[in-house]
């Protein structure tokens, strides 16, 4: 099922973007090591679905949405109490859910896509299977911190369902 693939080591986020930029979130297997430096938050972008830890809540924020009130709202896991100075993370992206393996699979998260329409994409009028829906992915870190992405490597999946 592992398509397009791409590869690197002691990254920072800036160049793990570019390194992922090529690929498509809409079905994706990505699996990375990571040190945190001195960041207080760092995260990921899947397509439009964001993925957000915070070290000092030890928590993942996944889509985090202001309301019209101005209030922050989002999806919280907590993780249980070790030292996230570093992590592994393996994330397999499917049209419908985001399945994220910490550590080995240590902590399991199950959290579904967010249906972006057809008018939130750069692309084909109508996506197909041989022109999909592009979602692209980015990786940040909060202005004054600093991760290392020691390890990435990500595929691009092809679909059981499409002939």
């Amino acid at each position: 099922l592992h398509r397009k693939h791409a590869t690197g080591s002691s990254l920072n986020p800036a160049a793990a973007a570019g390194l992922l930029r090529p690929l498509n979130a809409e079905c994706l297997h990505l699996v990375l090591e990571l040190e945190n430096i001195s960041a207080m938050s760092w995260g990921l972008d899947l397509g439009g679905d964001t993925l957000i830890y915070s070290l000092h809540d030890n928590a993942f924020f996944f889509n985090e949405r202001e309301t019209y009130l101005g209030e922050k709202i989002a999806q919280l896991r907590y993780l249980p109490p070790v030292d996230r100075r570093s992590m592994r993370l393996e994330i397999v992206l499917d049209r419908m859910s985001i399945e994220v393996f910490i550590d080995d699979g240590r902590f399991v998260m199950v959290l579904p896509r967010t249906d972006l329409s057809v008018a939130d994409h750069p692309g084909p009028d109508i996506p197909t299977a041989d022109a999909p829906r592009f979602r692209p992915i980015d990786v940040f870190v909060d202005p004054e911190g600093e991760i290392l992405i020691r390890t990435l490597d990500a595929w691009e999946l092809a679909s059981i369902w499409d002939g």
